[in-house]
């Protein structure tokens, strides 16, 4: 395997990782988790953005699916997405009391989401819970709640539980959501451990409906080179890990890599209970016992 110093001094030199969008303004709500600016996931959410922002041309409205490996950060970025959208944009001035400002709307599918409560589910998450018998009027309030919160886009998590289901039911639900995205005229983002080829089939989408506007983007796991010594750099800075450089060296990267199975929830968590053990030791540097003890706490 190459060295991996290299990397740390090109990284350090530049120190070219993003810190979000310029034009946003702080965010108007306290932020509940650390976001840590990656290369890979700034790049999605700066294609997103830019699609959300392009309104030109109404009848291309895309389906954005965002796939990968469970632990990769999709739901994670997709907060980050919602708080961005949040910065960027005014609520509309006839936003009715009651109603939050939601210029993303994003929501979660729950395991049972047939096409009976999948706008159900999407209500919820707009903060108006619709009773079950109401279903067949749920599409509708959720649209109608749409134009009335700003909403921009629709990001729809979980989605690979759609195809939990059988080919008629995808179809029903694929049918649901695609509904609601035209007929609020906003992108929709299907976000899900599903493989991208999976999502769209003859069977879900007998014409293409959905398949023929749909753009893939994808979190892959982390191959052991200069981006994951990048991301361990991301991570100790972001943590405000003293001397976090060490981390990117050689044999912490194998470490890491191997312990996280190269997923970024894996690196996040272990360097936390890393630096958790090393504060309670009031050691002066993290050191690999603390990484292999930390990653030690997940497994029996």
């Amino acid at each position: 395997m190459p060295r991996l110093n290299r990397a740390a001094s090109a990284y350090m030199a530049k120190r070219a990782v993003a810190r979000g969008d310029d034009r946003s303004p702080a965010p108007p709500r306290p932020v509940r988790y650390l976001w840590v600016p990656i290369p890979a996931q700034e790049t999605i959410i700066a294609r997103i953005l830019q699609e959300i922002d392009d309104v030109c041309d109404p009848d291309s409205r895309p389906v954005i699916v965002l796939s990968g490996p469970s632990g990769m950060g999709k739901s994670l970025l997709l907060r980050e997405l919602e708080r961005r959208c949040l910065a960027r944009h005014q609520p509309p001035p006839d936003l009715k009391p009651g109603h939050r400002h939601k210029p993303l709307l994003r929501s979660i599918l729950s395991s049972a989401s047939g096409p009976q409560n999948v706008a159900i589910d999407i209500r919820h998450w707009q903060g108006f819970p619709t009773p079950s018998t109401h279903y067949p009027s749920a599409q509708n309030r959720v649209i109608e709640a749409m134009a009335q919160q700003g909403t921009r886009a629709l990001a729809v998590d979980r989605a690979s539980t759609i195809l939990d289901h059988g080919p008629r039911t995808q179809q029903e639900v694929l049918k649901v959501i695609g509904y609601i995205g035209e007929a609020a005229s906003v992108p929709v983002i299907l976000a899900g451990t599903m493989a991208a080829k999976d999502m769209f089939t003859r069977v879900n989408d007998p014409y293409a409906v959905l398949a023929d506007r749909a753009i893939y983007l994808k979190l892959e796991r982390w191959e052991l080179d200069d981006r994951f010594q990048k991301l361990l750099l991301a991570f100790g800075e972001g943590y405000e890990l003293q001397d976090f450089e060490r981390i990117a060296e050689e044999s912490y990267a194998e470490r890491f890599h191997e312990l996280s199975f190269g997923t970024t929830r894996g690196v996040a968590r272990g360097l936390r209970r890393a630096m958790r053990l090393m504060e309670a030791e009031r050691a002066n540097a993290l050191s690999l016992r603390h990484v292999e003890e930390a990653f030690g706490q997940f497994r029996p």
